[in-house]
């Protein structure tokens, strides 16, 4: 009896022992269980096709897929990573996932990740010949991904919130981005990117009047919007954008019409706020069209817009390099507010736009133009291109850039110093006051006051050098205060 005993105590305790791992594993969490890797390649991997390993994947799985050209349309609907052999164009080395062109369909749909954590991955892939290549969602991640020559968009976005890109190529489609009209995309972050070549626009994306979408917290640095025969970069909603080290080169150069640019932020149906664009190079854009440019920053709130005003608040604009842009009368390397055929601008803003610590050369009609109907846009400390300064109503004489009306250019500098750390002196000019020419110098800076009569009280608190155009031109008054 004792030995039965004992036989049954030990069964009942590997029972309750089989029944205790029993549940561990079922309440294990899923991202916490072991991830397989699924392989895939022509032969002698786990799949042949991606899709059929997608499928028999789990949530934390990784795939990874060889070198080869797969002629399939993939959904991806799990939190997985797929991580292919290269985003070239060489199919012995590089991962390519292509369709048949027009009636392709979508080349990789992709449902979202999990969380800020647990996302959806692409790696080193080529979408290629679909009609649109990516569409991309919530908690995704590409990183060294191709979406090249598709019939409409290399990649289209659903409405999400966090996007990461690093490393991709959207070239050669007709738009290399786009976001639907009613369509809310929150937290992007695009880096090390192309969005190159494309038969109309680089980034698309519009608004209808009915919709509350909008385009927020987007971070785009040492990304190219370049050879875009419409826009290099077009919006209809943004707010709290930092574009960082952007190229913007050749874009818009398809003729007079549309006005063609290399950035067109131009913002509809919403209160709007916050862009900055900074350390970036603006060249050759919007050059065959009278009202392009290279930046057109624009809140229609008149005519057709009346009923549903947008507006704008807050623009940043700083270590910019803006040469050769726009394609003639009301052209300019940068232009704030909307005009058609016109100087005289439609809407009142954008409002509160500052533009320093730039360089300007040979951009056409204008540097800045001013197309609002009341604000003045602050664009002190630049180079205009000569150290005449601009060309402007208040300083003819000024061989550099032209800026228009409204747009206040004093102080500027004498040189391009744009990405000069000041190590060593600068050299500063004024026209309205030179208090303010001393307040934004360093010590050991000089300071050349054009002729004229300045009305103002000067205290020179700091060690720099001022000259005056000439003794008898140069005049200051004691400032008058009730």
């Amino acid at each position: 009896m004792q030995a039965q005993s004992s036989k049954t105590n030990s069964f009942l305790r590997a029972a309750l022992f089989l029944g205790l791992l029993t549940a561990l594993a079922i309440f294990i969490p899923p991202h916490l269980a072991r991830a397989a890797t699924i392989t895939v390649c022509a032969s002698g991997c786990d799949y042949t096709t991606i899709q059929a390993a997608v499928n028999a994947a789990a949530n934390g799985d990784t795939i990874t897929v060889g070198a080869g050209t797969y002629v399939e349309n993939v959904t991806v609907n799990k939190q997985l990573t797929l991580d292919g052999a290269g985003s070239g164009s060489n199919p012995v080395t590089d991962t390519i996932i292509s369709g048949s062109g027009s009636g392709s369909g979508t080349g990789l749909l992709l449902s979202a990740g999990t969380n800020a954590t647990l996302r959806v991955v692409i790696k080193d892939v080529r979408v290629t010949n679909f009609d649109t290549g990516i569409v991309a969602n919530s908690y995704n991640t590409l990183d060294n991904v191709a979406s090249v020559s598709n019939i409409t968009y290399g990649i289209n976005l659903s409405p999400l919130q966090d996007l990461v890109i690093t490393n991709s190529k959207f070239n050669s489609n007709e738009a290399g981005l786009k976001i639907a009209s009613t369509a809310s995309v929150d937290n992007v972050t695009i880096s090390g990117s192309e969005f190159n070549s494309n038969t109309k626009h680089g980034w698309y994306s519009d608004k209808s009047s009915g919709s509350s979408s909008n385009v927020t917290n987007l971070n785009i640095s040492y990304t190219t919007f370049n050879d875009n025969v419409n826009k290099g970069f077009y919006t209809e909603k943004l707010s709290n954008a930092v574009f960082d080290h952007i190229t913007v080169n050749n874009s818009g150069t398809g003729g007079p019409t549309n006005h063609r640019a290399g950035m067109d932020i131009n913002l509809k149906y919403g209160n709007y706020s916050n862009i900055q664009i900074t350390n970036s190079t603006i060249s050759n854009n919007g050059t065959g069209d009278d009202n392009g440019g290279g930046i057109l920053i624009k809140a229609r709130s008149t005519g057709s817009y009346a009923g549903n005003p947008a507006t704008l608040d807050d623009v940043t604009l700083s270590g910019l390099t803006v040469t050769g842009n726009g394609g003639g009368t009301y052209a300019a390397g940068i232009r704030i507010g909307e005009s058609n055929n016109s100087f005289t601008g439609f809407d009142a803003g954008p409002t509160n736009v500052v533009i320093s610590n730039s360089a300007f050369s040979g951009n056409s009609a204008h540097g800045v133009r001013n197309a609002t109907l009341a604000t003045t846009v602050l664009a002190e400390s630049n180079w205009w291109g000569n150290s005449s300064g601009p060309n402007a109503p208040t300083n003819p004489s000024g061989t550099g850039d032209a800026v228009s009306i409204r747009v206040d250019y004093s102080p500027w500098w004498d040189a391009n110093y744009v990405g000069d750390p000041h190590a060593s002196p600068w050299t500063w000019h004024t026209n309205d006051s030179i208090q303010h020419a001393i307040d934004l110098a360093s010590a050991g800076d000089t300071i050349r006051a054009n002729d004229g009569t300045y009305i103002e009280n000067v205290t020179v608190n700091k060690s720099v050098t001022i000259y005056g155009a000439s003794q008898a031109g140069v005049i200051v008054k004691p400032a008058v205060s009730k």
